[in-house]
């Protein structure tokens, strides 16, 4: 039972996959299993999968589901797995630098016994563009709640990993009919009970495709209300400055119009939200025609 799942989610990525598996056969650490969700392609990922598990070279383990959006199929492998291990999520258009998987492990070993540490954040690069930062890099470890490492650091992407003791409690939130939620959202549903290690240590490279989850901005949002209601009402629940209460508050409308939810069903501060009530309906209407 290795310590280390690899967990990748995929959708029609037949073209990217492979890169993935290269990378892995590189790594310095070899004591890891690669659990692949393949979440309803309809291209040649399943065969391509299939090929690869005949070299033997990797423990892996493939799962194909109907299509659902990388929540379910993340779910779906946080399930699977029964016992102590560390969760490393690398999407199937990442790769891997040849000791990533040993400094995630090493990393986990310094903090196995932290009974507060959730999750654990390293850094990506981009391939043409170099180290992903929002505002600030990080220069040292940090043990820090998901809300207080965005208000400094900003929403960086990279490698997220999560150990077991989390995902058994806690998951993404599944709705009928959609098929995107945020991917910091498990983060933040944890966060009263965990944190995370957030790490300046770069393991991948993130290499983004035209028709990926990152390029689909407003349009994906909006096809996923009950989604972005549940990142919104997050935030909310742990923003103390006013104004960007304000504009959460507003964001939060339009989603709620979506899902057609009344005044009387919105959890949280009901005043400040009645308050943007028109300005909530305007906005919904100019991203309702747009999106």
């Amino acid at each position: 039972m290795n310590e280390i799942v690899v967990l990748t989610p995929t959708y029609n990525r037949e073209h990217t996959i492979l890169k993935l598996y290269e990378s892995l056969k590189r790594q310095t650490f070899k004591d890891v299993t690669w659990l692949i969700v393949d979440d309803g392609s309809s291209d040649n990922t399943e065969i391509k999968v299939k090929e690869i598990i005949q070299d033997k070279i990797i423990d892996i383990i493939y799962i194909k589901q109907e299509n659902g959006g990388k929540a379910r199929a993340l779910n779906r492998g946080f399930n699977h797995i029964k016992h102590d291990c560390l969760f490393v999520i690398v999407d199937s258009d990442d790769h891997l630098l040849d000791d990533g998987l040993e400094n995630i492990y090493l990393t986990r070993m310094k903090y196995k016994k932290n009974s507060e540490v959730g999750g654990y954040f390293f850094h990506y690069t981009e391939q043409k563009k170099g180290l992903i930062t929002a505002k600030k890099q990080l220069d040292t470890e940090k043990v820090l709640s998901p809300f207080d490492y965005f208000e400094y650091y900003g929403k960086n992407d990279g490698c997220l990993c999560y150990e077991k003791k989390a995902v058994a409690k806690y998951h993404y939130p599944e709705f009928e009919g959609e098929k995107y939620v945020g991917p910091t959202v498990l983060q933040m549903r944890m966060a009263k009970e965990y944190k995370v290690l957030y790490s300046p240590i770069v393991v991948g490279v993130a290499e983004y495709q035209e028709n990926g989850l990152t390029r689909s901005g407003r349009k994906l949002r909006m096809s996923n209300p009950n989604g972005m209601i549940v990142y919104n009402e997050l935030k909310m629940d742990n923003e103390n400055k006013i104004l960007k209460k304000v504009k959460i508050s507003l964001t939060l409308w339009p989603y709620y119009f979506k899902v057609g939810k009344r005044l009387n069903e919105l959890k949280g501060d009901k005043v400040l939200k009645s308050l943007l009530y028109i300005p909530g309906f305007i906005l919904y209407k100019r991203w309702d025609s747009k999106y």
